[in-house]
């Protein structure tokens, strides 16, 4: 079984959202999606998100203890990027989810790299013609 600093180091998805006491004074609530339960808060963004931190921990260490196999992160392997080309038109591309040295997602960025060049060519060329 995977060590606490394994778990640790996943990409856990983390959601700060702010919210109001009755008084009207904001705090935030921080929580991961994947981890049902792992939930905290503070009075500003970067305290929630402290607290959190600290939250993850005790979660992940409690889970290990009584020997559960903590949940994985649900990281969608893909993500969709639009970008402004030309005038006014947009391209999108689908980019893979970055890791340190994960060459699918290095391929795919010189792939639409190289996509986003050649398009921009060709409809330079078009605009050449018909200008």
């Amino acid at each position: 079984m995977a060590d606490l600093n394994h778990y640790l180091s996943l990409p856990y998805r983390s959601e700060v959202t702010p919210d109001r006491y009755e008084d009207g004074r904001t705090y935030f609530v921080a929580r991961i999606p994947d981890l049902p339960g792992c939930i905290s808060s503070g009075s500003t963004r970067e305290e929630a998100e402290k607290n959190l931190r600290d939250a993850k921990r005790l979660y992940l260490a409690t889970a290990l203890e009584r020997g559960f196999t903590p949940p994985r992160p649900s990281v969608s392997p893909v993500r969709e990027v639009t970008t402004e080309h030309g005038r006014d038109q947009g391209m999108r591309i689908v980019v893979l989810a970055h890791r340190k040295g994960h060459e699918e997602a290095k391929a795919a960025v010189r792939f639409s790299s190289s996509a986003a060049i050649a398009v921009g060519r060709r409809q330079s060329l078009r605009a050449k013609a018909a200008g």
